[in-house]
């Protein structure tokens, strides 16, 4: 289970490096909605951070959607469910 250690549900989560194949492509915080602890289907991505220099975004995509080709603006002008083209259950 993931675990929230801070008071509050929406932005602390647990810090996890993603590894694959012994490459790290990042960190991200997973943080369970709305509870202190939840099984990790049920938690959500609230913090990613890759070094600026690192290629690993090229070969990251969510739905089918390449990180790679997002830019800034599109965070700030897009919400979330249209960048990846997901509806929340």
């Amino acid at each position: 289970p993931i675990t929230n250690p801070k008071n509050d549900h929406f932005y602390y989560g647990q810090l996890l490096e993603i590894k694959r194949e012994d490459q790290s492509y990042g960190f991200m915080i997973l943080t369970p909605t709305g509870k202190d602890t939840d099984q990790l289907k049920n938690c959500v991505i609230t913090y990613y951070r890759t070094p600026k220099d690192a290629h690993q975004l090229q070969g990251i995509s969510i739905n089918h959607v390449s990180l790679a080709n997002l830019k800034l603006q599109d965070f700030q002008t897009r919400k979330l469910i249209d960048i990846f083209e997901v509806n929340p259950a």
